[in-house]
């Protein structure tokens, strides 16, 4: 409320003694009173109107939240290229497997969790993809996150960004037993980070080492 509006109501407040005690007269009193009020009228009408549209701003955004709570979740499919055939996608074929592997000290000891979260981020990053290698470098950069960086898989996976599908295939079960059970490596590089340089631009993976690009999947350490 404005200064004009405390001095209207002021008015009123200084002018309703007065009338008690007989200085001023009922009706002066009365018109006083009605030529503030009307006076003040678009003002009040404002505020109402304010106030309405508040009220149904909010009822309405209750209704969305209301609306979304109820909706079933449906889990995202892959996004994978027309060219793509089926007949590999969920089997494992005996091309599944590198020419010139490499190899870490051992093995990486996962819990059930860590395992099938790092399935699915694999079959998320690149579980449609027909070249091997792309999965075993993929799992090759979350066992090397968590072991240059020292941190769990799931540390891993919030702190890198990486996202995860609802479920993995074969072929990214597969690429995962193979980095961390039996230590495969794609190169003998501690890559750490990747981009997709067909499908976006990144000037700051472009700072790091680059150690292998296959179809424009640019892998670096």
């Amino acid at each position: 409320m404005c200064k004009k509006h405390f001095s209207v109501l002021a008015a009123v407040v200084f002018a309703a003694p007065l009338f008690i005690c007989g200085g001023v007269s009922a009706d002066n009193f009365v018109i006083s009173a009605k030529a503030e009020v009307i006076a003040e009228q678009p003002f009040f009408e404002e505020i109402r109107g304010i106030d309405e549209q508040f009220l149904e701003k909010t009822v309405r955004k209750l209704e969305l939240a209301r609306e979304a709570a109820s909706e079933q979740v449906v889990e995202q499919e892959p996004d994978i290229p027309a060219s793509v055939e089926w007949d590999w996608y969920d089997v494992v074929k005996e091309t599944d497997v590198l020419a010139e592997p490499f190899y870490y000290d051992g093995a990486y000891a996962l819990s059930e969790s860590e395992r099938d979260l790092i399935e699915r981020t694999v079959m998320h990053e690149a579980g449609w993809c027909p070249d091997y290698r792309l999965l075993i470098l993929t799992a090759q950069c979350i066992r090397n996150g968590c072991e240059l960086f020292d941190q769990t898989p799931h540390e891993t996976f919030e702190n890198f960004g990486y996202a995860a599908m609802s479920y993995a295939n074969p072929r990214s079960k597969k690429a995962v037993s193979d980095v961390f059970d039996k230590g495969l490596k794609c190169v003998d590089d501690d890559i750490y980070c990747y981009y997709n340089s067909t499908m976006v631009a990144s000037a700051w993976h472009e700072t790091q080492t680059l150690s292998i690009d296959i179809d424009g999947n640019r892998f670096f350490y």
